[in-house]
């Protein structure tokens, strides 16, 4: 991923601490994440998790639309960046 191209997708895991990050479709990258939250509604994603890195701490923030997926990922470093996203809802089973 470069420094301000979105992922082409993400795996978040509410019960791992794991962020799978595809940089294209077949390209993938694993991170520990922290600080899951999930703050939904019946209406919205609400979703809040950190990227580790090393040291670095990365925020992903993604807000989106039950029916159509269609929201934002901000991402927040030392700066913030926000991308418009598609969320699609599926099981993966490891």
């Amino acid at each position: 991923m470069g420094a301000n191209a979105p992922p082409f997708a993400i795996n978040i895991y509410r019960e791992k601490d794991l962020i799978i990050e595809y940089s294209t479709n077949v390209n993938v990258t694993s991170f520990t994440s922290a600080s899951y939250a999930d703050t939904s509604t019946d209406t919205s994603y609400e979703i809040s998790v950190a990227k580790l890195i090393g040291d670095d701490i990365i925020g992903y923030w993604i807000s989106a639309d039950k029916t159509t997926g269609e929201g934002t990922l901000t991402v927040v470093t030392d700066t913030q960046i926000e991308y418009q996203i598609k969320i699609s809802e599926k099981e993966v089973y490891n």
